[in-house]
């Protein structure tokens, strides 16, 4: 009862909105996935073949405060054909704490660079219970996401790891920027995973139902869930 009821609350939020409840605005990229050694191998199939695979990354902000203040900002990232031809792997991050309890916990911040990233709800991977983990590095820039989204600054690298045991799943390699409308359409889903890596606890069930709702209620295009890279160039000038 309360899914179907979060799912149709966030249809018609989004259908009144025209774009994502949350994290409406943001900037997408190329990137590379390269993992390390056989942690890294939750994320692909089979779990056993740690092997890098292209990839995107889309950078937002939360919930659209004016820029000056704190929002809880995101990293959405999408391995494709991780888990063979048209099965990707999503992982939805925001900006939350680092310890034990404020990893659950979504943290306002003001840039990328020096935050930490988690999936925030858990996943069970290799029989135990864990929360996917980022950070981006840290060169001493700092990376405001209204900088990043006028090409001022690019953004760096994201290191994964997982949570309770520390353990290094890889580093995304970021490159050049996707076209606005890429980022757009781009769709992204807990649920897009693979054995390695199952969605679990209360939280993951309402956000199955949760995000198809809020993609119905903006008109996501089915290609959104899989751009035409080869065609989501952007000018040299805003990358």
């Amino acid at each position: 009862m309360l899914d179907r009821l979060t799912a149709a609350v966030f249809r018609g939020l989004s259908a009144a909105r025209g774009k994502r409840v949350f994290h409406p605005d943001g900037v997408a990229y190329r990137a590379r996935w390269e993992p390390v050694g056989t942690a890294g191998g939750v994320l692909t199939t089979p779990a056993s073949e740690a092997r890098e695979v292209d990839a995107v990354v889309r950078f937002s902000r939360a919930i659209g405060l004016p820029e000056s203040a704190p929002d809880i900002l995101g990293a959405a990232v999408k391995l494709l054909d991780a888990h063979g031809a048209g099965r990707d792997q999503d992982l939805a991050l925001a900006s939350s704490g680092r310890s034990a309890v404020s990893r659950h916990l979504l943290v306002p911040t003001r840039g990328f660079t020096g935050a930490v990233f988690s999936s925030i709800a858990p996943y069970a991977a290799a029989g135990e219970r864990v929360t996917v983990m980022a950070e981006m590095s840290d060169d001493g820039t700092p990376r405001p996401f209204e900088d990043l989204r006028a090409g001022a600054v690019p953004p760096a690298d994201l290191h994964l790891w997982v949570e309770p045991s520390g353990r290094s799943l890889g580093t995304l390699r970021v490159g050049a920027r996707l076209s606005d409308d890429v980022s757009r359409d781009l769709r992204f889903d807990p649920w897009h995973t693979g054995p390695g890596l199952r969605p679990i606890g209360w939280i993951n069930r309402l956000r199955r139902p949760t995000y198809a709702a809020s993609q119905e209620g903006r008109d996501a295009p089915a290609a959104g869930a899989r751009p035409a890279l080869d065609d989501a160039s952007t000018p040299e000038s805003t990358r």
